[in-house]
């Protein structure tokens, strides 16, 4: 067994808004907001306080994270972290599974991943 955590970007903890939704943690400060989302793999969201003083920008901050429990065996783990500043909004990108391939777009741009195995989600 292997606990399996993803973080994102950390944001000042003050005058922060926290969101998670299903399998997306949201953080968003005066500086900009900070996102992680499940495509595949994890199985929760959440937003920590990490130590004071972890950051080298901020004495306090908040991290949006994504956790599981991974058992033994070959794993497929795919997630979006992003971040854009305050006057910005997300730019939604698309990730489909085929077989072996993994195809990623966004703003009308597409790349291609290929698997070493065709991925099984278990269903």
């Amino acid at each position: 067994m292997l606990y399996v955590y993803e973080g994102g970007f950390s944001v000042p903890m003050e005058n922060t808004n926290r969101c998670i939704a299903g399998q997306c943690a949201t953080a968003r400060s005066i500086i900009g907001t900070s996102r992680i989302k499940n495509i595949i793999g994890y199985k929760k969201a959440g937003i920590i306080r990490p130590e004071p003083n972890t950051s080298l920008y901020f004495p306090v901050t908040l991290l949006p994270y994504l956790t599981c429990v991974a058992e033994s065996g070959k794993q497929v783990f795919i997630s979006v972290i992003s971040g854009v500043l305050p006057d910005q909004v997300f730019e939604e990108l698309t990730v489909e599974i085929i077989g072996r391939n993994i195809e990623i777009g966004q703003l009308g741009q597409r790349i291609n991943v290929k698997l070493e195995e065709k991925y099984n989600d278990g269903q």
